[in-house]
């Protein structure tokens, strides 16, 4: 077997200690800054408007009467929510995606048409269309459910 040359072996370095009683005396010798509180605490940040979801309608016109029951059927479901979008209502429904499977979404309707409504879902501010054939039931929100989701 080759066994290439060995080297001589060299000690092991052990690093020198610093002077600890002179760096005790420079660290005594230096001033003490210790940060000063602010005069005025920072203004509080204004809190950032959520541009697509209005969640109330303009000022100007009446509060329509929310309605309480679920809405089942095409017609029915497209007419609840032509009404949530002019009203600025949020909605729960559940939708059966292209997968087959059912799932419920909280939504703010901005448009509809003869065949489908396009929303912002929530939490996070996503714009989908529904197909009204796919929706299996809506119902409008309450004030308070929709107060807890801003």
């Amino acid at each position: 077997a080759h066994r290439l040359p060995t080297k001589p072996a060299l000690p092991p370095r052990v690093p020198q200690a610093p002077d600890l009683p002179a760096v005790v005396a420079e660290l005594r010798r230096r001033p003490v800054v210790e940060p000063r509180p602010a005069e005025h605490p920072p203004p509080a940040p204004a809190p950032v408007p959520r541009p697509h979801l209005t969640l109330a309608g303009p000022a100007s016109s009446p509060a329509a009467p929310r309605p309480a029951e679920i809405v089942k059927g095409p017609r029915a479901v497209r007419a609840l929510l032509s009404q949530a979008c002019e009203e600025y209502w949020v909605v729960r429904l559940s939708y059966l995606n292209t997968n087959g499977r059912s799932a419920e979404l909280t939504v703010e309707p901005t448009d509809v048409d003869a065949r489908q409504v396009h929303a912002i879902c929530f939490p996070r501010g996503d714009e989908r269309s529904f197909l009204f054939d796919r929706i299996d039931w809506v119902r409008v929100l309450t004030e308070a459910e929709e107060a807890y989701l801003s």
